[in-house]
């Protein structure tokens, strides 16, 4: 199937046609004059194609079923980077002729709506350019800007192609639902693979295998990353962390147990990521510490393994770390400094308003230490779930969360009326 694509600049001469028409491009005559086109690639795809793309998964197995779908269907390509060029969509010539050319062309509807690009190599064909590339094609062309985003498709092509030329290396393309959805580096310092189905079958195998106790509680992907969370209980973890309550004199609310999130991508939007929660009761505490390990060529799967396999110790780490440290220190001004902590997060006035009313409910307006004023903090939390809150904002509310346990408390800690 061909499609035009929207030529920025002077029409090619006629040896530069020839040596294009070599190069796979097509020159097709219409009524309204000749169009400049590609073939476009048949990437597989299923369902999953649209750049808006969003599901989650009540069980487990329900994720792993799609992991593992998606990953047979998708390929890794490398091509020398200065081949690559960049085009704006133009429009379909001809009608589809099979069902994979009507399954092209629905993805090509959702690309000129999204993207709006299209991506030749030196392969001949050319590939449909999901939002996601965008960052990291960007980075592939050395350039980088908001008034990138703010130009028109063709200008942007024409700017990403005439640095192109000049790349140097290869580039690691990511062909996925079909459309390419990132162009990492393939260079000796580049982007390292990460299969995320053998990522999260080995973290279900060891959290499953790890714990007393273990419950599946939610799966989220999209387009750029997927996430999965598991709810834990232990009775070690609960006696490092009454142990901690009953030194500094204060009371444990529930029943302790603990989450941990996996979070990674194909697309350079997470790494390999482990973050950790505890659940007192009902109340939600992100600990504010997780295990990162970035694509990097010098990295390998094992890595992720052992940092799966030290996830108690750091449990324990991180409680004494995170907790103690935060009920050592006195606050005489628990609402104001609430007030001042989500203000310089930026978690809106609405929200800071409900959750200091909140606060004030469970705690008083009493002087504690700043490890209460975090836990009202981190009640926000609870009320995204409960509204519904997709994977993807909780994944960023809860590394929200977590930066306020680093602030330093005592600026905020100020007598009187303060603003929202």
């Amino acid at each position: 199937m061909l499609a035009s694509i929207l030529w920025q600049g002077s029409l090619p001469e006629e040896d530069e046609i020839n040596q294009m028409k070599e190069e796979g491009y097509h020159f097709v005559e219409q009524a309204d004059g000749f169009r400049i086109c590609l073939p476009l690639d048949n990437t597989p795809s299923g369902n999953y194609y649209e750049d808006g793309f969003s599901t989650g998964f009540k069980k487990e197995v329900e994720l792993h079923q799609y992991l593992a779908e998606t990953e047979k269907r998708a390929q890794w390509i490398t091509v020398p980077s200065r081949k690559m060029r960049v085009y704006a969509t133009g429009r379909l010539v001809g009608a589809p002729e099979s069902k994979a050319d009507e399954r092209c062309a629905r993805i090509f509807r959702d690309t000129q709506k999204s993207a709006g690009l299209m991506l030749k190599t030196d392969r001949g064909e050319a590939y449909q350019i999901g939002k996601t590339a965008i960052s990291t094609l960007e980075s592939r062309a050395r350039i980088s800007g908001n008034a990138l985003g703010k130009v028109s498709r063709p200008v942007f092509a024409e700017i990403l192609n005439q640095c192109l030329k000049v790349a140097k290396g290869k580039a690691l393309i990511r062909l996925s639902e079909g459309k390419v959805r990132a162009i990492h580096s393939a260079e000796k310092n580049g982007y390292q693979v990460f299969p995320l189905s053998e990522l999260f079958m080995q973290a279900s195998v060891y959290i499953n295998g790890e714990y007393q106790k273990t419950e599946f509680q939610e799966g989220y992907a999209d387009q750029s990353m997927v996430t999965a969370v598991w709810k834990v209980s232990d009775e070690r973890l609960e006696e490092v962390y009454s142990e901690i309550m009953e030194k500094y004199g204060k009371q444990v609310r529930g029943k302790l147990s603990a989450t941990i999130r996996i979070c990674s991508s194909d697309v350079a939007a997470s790494g390999a990521n482990i973050f950790y929660s505890l659940q007192e009761g009902k109340h939600e505490i992100a600990l504010g510490t997780d295990m990162r390990l970035k694509h990097d060529h010098n990295t390998h799967m094992k890595e992720f393994s052992t940092n799966l396999l030290s996830t108690f110790e750091c449990y324990k780490t991180v409680i004494k770390k995170t907790v103690e440290k935060l009920v050592k220190i006195p606050i005489e001004n628990p609402a104001n400094t609430m007030i001042g902590v989500m203000s310089r997060y930026k978690f809106g006035k609405k929200v800071t308003a409900e959750m200091v009313e909140r606060f004030k409910a469970t705690f008083g307006e009493d002087p504690c230490s700043a490890y209460e004023v975090y836990c009202g903090i981190s009640e926000v939390l609870f009320q995204a779930q409960s509204q519904g809150a997709s994977g993807r904002s909780l994944v960023e509310l809860e590394e929200k969360v977590a930066k306020c346990q680093s602030v330093k408390w005592q600026d905020y800690d100020i007598p009187g009326e303060v603003q929202y």
